[in-house]
C-alpha cells in the first residue's frame, strides 16, 4: 500500500519521531500506519521520541539574500544557552546559504544539500555517531537516545559492576542501557581512544575525579587522542 507525505507526517505527530525515521517505518510496513508504529517501537524510536515537558521553544531565525535569491531559515533547539552559542548561530547561517544555493523542496531535499565548505551534507552534519566514555550509569545514555537523528552510541566503561548495580539499584537512571544504538564497551577509556581516528560525531566524558583509575582522563594525551577520534 502507498503511502503520501501527508501520512509521514501525521505519524510524526502521532509518535514525535523525525519524518526521516517515519517514512522508513511506513516503507517497511507498506503503508500500514498502525504497523508502522509497531515498526517504531520496535527499533526503540517511538518509546523514546516522548520527551514529556521537552520543547524546543528556543533556537534562531537568519534572513540571508544572495545572487538574488533569499531565504529564511528558523533552527530550534531547547535552551536558550545554546541558541546564543557561536556554533548555533553559524550553523543556522550555513544552512540558510544552503537553502539559498541548493532550493531544496523540503526538508529530505534539504538534508541532501551540500553543507557549505564541508565536503558534506546538511545532514551529515548532524551528528550520528556519539562516543561516551564513563556514565555507567546510564544517564547520560538515556538523555542521548532521546534524540532519533543518533544511529549509534558507544558507551565505555571500565567496570562492568557499575552498570549492573545501577540497572538494579537505579533503573529510572539506567532505563535506557538496553537502546538497540548502544554498544557498551567494558574497558579502559583511555587505551580505547588512542585506536580511533575520524569516527564519531561527539565524544562525551564523564569522568570522575582527577586522581586514581580517572587520572588518565585529564591528560593532554587523551583529549589529543578525543580530537583524533572526531
Amino acid at each position: 500500500m502507498a503511502f503520501t507525505a501527508a501520512d509521514v507526517k501525521k505519524l510524526r505527530e502521532m509518535t514525535n519521531v523525525g519524518m526521516m525515521d517515519c517514512k522508513k517505518a511506513l516503507t517497511a510496513s507498506d503503508g500500514d500506519m498502525d504497523k508502522a508504529i509497531e515498526w517504531l517501537r520496535e527499533k526503540g524510536l517511538a518509546a523514546a521520541a516522548k520527551k514529556s515537558g521537552r520543547i524546543a521553544a528556543e533556537g534562531a531565525v537568519c534572513a540571508i539574500v544572495e545572487n538574488g535569491v533569499g531565504a529564511i531559515v528558523e533552527v530550534n533547539c531547547e535552551t536558550d544557552f545554546a541558541a546564543q552559542s557561536d556554533k548555533f548561530m553559524t550553523f543556522v547561517q550555513d544552512v540558510a546559504k544552503a537553502v539559498v544555493v541548493s532550493a531544496p523542496a523540503d526538508l529530505d531535499g534539504l538534508l541532501a544539500s551540500p553543507y557549505p565548505g564541508s565536503g558534506k551534507t546538511v545532514g551529515e552534519m548532524i551528528p550520528e555517531k556519539v562516543l561516551v566514555i564513563g556514565a555507567g550509569d546510564g544517564g547520560v545514555i538515556r538523555e542521548l537516545v532521546q534524540y532519533q537523528d543518533l544511529q549509534h552510541i558507544d558507551m565505555v566503561e571500565i567496570d562492568p559492576l557499575v552498570v549492573e548495580v545501577c540497572k538494579k539499584y537505579l533503573p529510572k537512571t539506567a532505563c535506557r542501557l538496553e537502546d538497540p544504538r548502544l554498544t557498551i564497551h567494558y574497558e579502559d577509556g583511555l587505551k580505547y581512544i588512542r585506536s580511533r581516528q575520524e569516527e564519531y560525531d561527539l565524544i562525551i566524558v564523564d569522568s570522575t575525579d582527577p586522581f586514581g583509575p580517572g587520572e588518565g582522563l585529564f591528560t593532554r594525551e587523551f583529549y589529543g587522542n578525543c580530537f583524533k577520534a572526531l
